[in-house]
């Protein structure tokens, strides 16, 4: 945690979570990134063959008090990503992992474009992850998600990671 908060200090260029100096927090020789590391390798080689060539990017998100993220999708920076909540809101462990809430993450169906078209009677297809820490989520990296605004005191810290496959 402290060498997040640290690399996020020295490569953060404004508020914005996008503003920042592009770096790989992989790169670095810590055990507990490596560890990390490893455990997000491990999950992904389960559910996909990711072969032996592929590019690992990695970066810290730490969020403040009424920040959010916007819509966005990662595809430019990788096939798979995964993310690690290292420090949720501490109220968010007690109550039900898949609901909206302080910081909640939210995955939204790429087949259904947020404002596009749909019947009265037709639901709006996301599913709300909420943040605890050590949940670590995997998604394909074409999929929409946002994430709800965070309220808090202390900053709230996440992993990212990109996994880009090698084209053949």
């Amino acid at each position: 945690l402290p060498l997040l908060l640290k690399t996020w200090e020295e490569t953060s260029t404004g508020r914005e979570h996008y503003q920042r100096v592009a770096h790989n927090i992989f790169a670095f020789e810590h055990p507990a990134l490596l560890e990390l590391k490893t455990i997000m390798l491990d999950l992904a080689r389960a559910q996909y063959d990711l072969g032996v060539d592929f590019e690992l990017d990695g970066h810290e998100i730490i969020s403040h008090d009424r920040q959010f993220i916007k819509s966005h999708v990662d595809s430019e920076e990788g096939d798979l990503t995964l993310q690690y909540f290292v420090r949720a809101p501490a109220n968010n462990a007690a109550l039900p992992v898949n609901q909206y809430g302080n910081a909640a993450f939210v995955l939204v169906n790429p087949a259904r474009p947020a404002g596009s078209f749909r019947f009265p009677n037709e639901p709006y297809h996301e599913y709300p992850v909420l943040p605890r820490d050590g949940l670590l989520v995997m998604y394909r990296s074409y999929t929409p998600h946002y994430q709800c605004p965070y309220q808090g005191e202390a900053p709230m810290v996440q992993v990212v990671c990109n996994i880009k496959l090698k084209r053949v």
